[in-house]
């Protein structure tokens, strides 16, 4: 992926042609990939070309960021299509109709990492949220996965699963991008520390709240519109008897 460093924050989505980019690795923080950037807080951009294949079925594309750190601009094919800020969280984009099917896309992420010798107007260092590792340094950029896919408009965009030890079982709330033009069909999954999968329904009549036996990890897809791919979740509640 090109990577550009933007330290005087005079680059834009249309001068970055002009530069030659270093090569990065995503994920990963460009502290950790270049010696010259160990200590670098402020702006740089990732550009990459990539073809993109029409989805089946209805489906549209979507791009899944981990997480950047820490504000993240999205723009593709020339155009503006989201602002993150957040460097912990993962966050959604979808593509819509400014896909070109079958032929180069360009994908720009500008990033904005607030910290020392450098703090953003809109981003006090000092009121950013930092875990522990912050005391060793900055961490900066595309630092968690980015997928592209493909996702019906109405699909599963929450898994909420709260275990019940005592009861020997699982309180399972499923959450929607969209109403569904029908009912439709909610199979879930769940499996043991062992890996085994056991396949469950929720009880007749039980509207959008299921139960279903405790597990480790649990996986829920809607059908019928053929809503995929499906959404895990982990659980796991300690307890004193």
């Amino acid at each position: 992926m090109g990577f550009f460093v933007d330290s005087n924050e005079q680059l834009t989505v249309a001068t970055l042609n002009q530069g030659t980019p270093r090569s990065i690795q995503v994920p990963g923080p460009w502290q950790a990939q270049f010696d010259d950037l160990r200590a670098y807080a402020g702006v740089a951009w990732y550009r990459r070309s990539l073809v993109v294949e029409r989805a089946p079925d209805q489906q549209q594309w979507y791009l899944l960021f981990g997480a950047v750190d820490y504000v993240a601009t999205i723009y593709f094919n020339g155009e503006l299509l989201a602002e993150h800020e957040g460097g912990y969280l993962p966050f959604v984009v979808l593509l819509g109709e400014r896909v070109r099917f079958d032929e180069a896309n360009e994908l720009i992420v500008r990033v904005v990492d607030p910290g020392d010798g450098y703090d953003a107007p809109k981003y006090p260092f000092a009121e950013i949220p930092h875990g522990k590792q912050s005391w060793y340094g900055p961490i900066g950029g595309i630092w968690q996965s980015v997928q592209l896919e493909a996702r019906h408009p109405c699909h599963v965009i929450q898994l909420h699963v709260t275990p019940d030890v005592p009861d020997e079982r699982a309180h399972v709330l499923i959450q929607l991008s969209a109403p569904t033009p029908s009912n439709v069909d909610v199979r879930l999954s769940v499996s043991d520390p062992s890996g085994a999968v056991e396949p469950l329904r929720p009880p007749a009549g039980s509207g959008r709240r299921s139960s279903a036996y405790y597990a480790t990890d649990s996986r829920a897809a809607t059908v019928g519109h053929r809503l995929s791919p499906s959404l895990p979740a982990r659980s796991g509640t300690p307890t004193a008897r």
